[in-house]
Formats: C-alpha cells, sequence, structure tokens
C-alpha cells in the first residue's frame, strides 16, 4: 500500500522558519511574503536544513512503515535540494523511501497513477486535487487550509493524533465498502 508524504509544514515546521525570515501569516497559501524563487536559492537551503521536524512524526511513519506501508515522499521542493531533503529525513529518523520533486499540481496526478491509498499533505489545492482522484488524505491543520472538508479527509494538528485517525479512517473504508 503506498503512502504519499510531503514534506514541508507537514513533517517538516518550515512554516516556522518562514515566519522568522518573511513574517508570513499563513492564512492564504502560498504566501505572498515568499518571494517566488526563494526555494531555489542559497538562503532557502540554510532555511530547509535549519527546519525542525514535528514531534513524533518520523515515529509515526516508522509505524506505518513496518505495518506494510509502502511511503513514497513528495515534495514541491525543486532538485536543487535534493541533498539537504535526504540528509535531513536521514538525521530526523525518518524510514527509507523514494522522494519525488514535482509541482504542486502534479502529486494527484503522480498518486492517482500509482494507486496511492493515503497522503498526508497540507496544500489545501492539492488536498483538493487528491480528494478528486479518491485518495485519502490526512491533512496537517493550518489556517490557510481550514475550508476545505471531505469524508475522505482527516484533518490532524500534532502527529500523535494520527494514531486516532487512522483507525477511524479504516473503519470509515470497512463501512464503505460493505
Amino acid at each position: 500500500m503506498l503512502i504519499g508524504v510531503d514534506i514541508d509544514n507537514t513533517i517538516a515546521d518550515t512554516n516556522h522558519e518562514l515566519i522568522k525570515r518573511f513574517g508570513i501569516k499563513m492564512e492564504s497559501y502560498p504566501d505572498p511574503a515568499v518571494p517566488v524563487d526563494f526555494f531555489k536559492t542559497k538562503n532557502c537551503l540554510k532555511l530547509l536544513a535549519r527546519t525542525k521536524a514535528f514531534p513524533v512524526s518520523a515515529q509515526i511513519l516508522t509505524a506505518i512503515s513496518r505495518s506494510g506501508g509502502q511511503l513514497v515522499y513528495v515534495t514541491s521542493r525543486p532538485l536543487i535540494t535534493n541533498f539537504i531533503t535526504h540528509r535531513w529525513l536521514e538525521l530526523n529518523g525518518y524510514p527509507f523511501g523514494p522522494v519525488v520533486y514535482t509541482t504542486s499540481d502534479k502529486k494527484a496526478e503522480i498518486a492517482c497513477t500509482n494507486s496511492f491509498y493515503a497522503f498526508f499533505e497540507d496544500d489545501p489545492l492539492v488536498a483538493q486535487l487528491l480528494l478528486r482522484s479518491g485518495v485519502l488524505v490526512f491533512l496537517k491543520d493550518w489556517p490557510y487550509n481550514r475550508d476545505i472538508t471531505a469524508s475522505k479527509l482527516f484533518r490532524f494538528k500534532k502527529w500523535h493524533e494520527i494514531e486516532k485517525l487512522l483507525v477511524s479512517a479504516a473503519i470509515s473504508n470497512i463501512h464503505k465498502q460493505q
């Protein structure tokens, strides 16, 4: 069972660093205070390297991986961040999985083409596209994505909530299959 995992603002608290650097408000996504080309700069690489992981996210994803979930990290980061991204995942204890670099608008297509079962995400547009494609979405809660609701969407603020959500999602899917 393939499970997509976004990196920034889903397992990595990139928003915290962006608030310090640009004073973003997190009311819209992407925030207009962040220059469009910022993620292709050396300053971005430094910012990503110091970004903290959300507590227990690595442990939860490790448990999912050990129970048979095949994790695929699908990120909108540019390819220039490849070394930093792999190193960050390793240093923060995330389970092994391929990293796919793409644009936000292609994430749902990748998930659909490869029959992903579920996806951890924060981007509201990506979440909506995933939901339309029939993918179960675990949405990391941020002010900019609070307008999204759907039966196959499970919202969480902290990663320790995921265990309960996984049970709820499994029960929901069992009922739909009956």
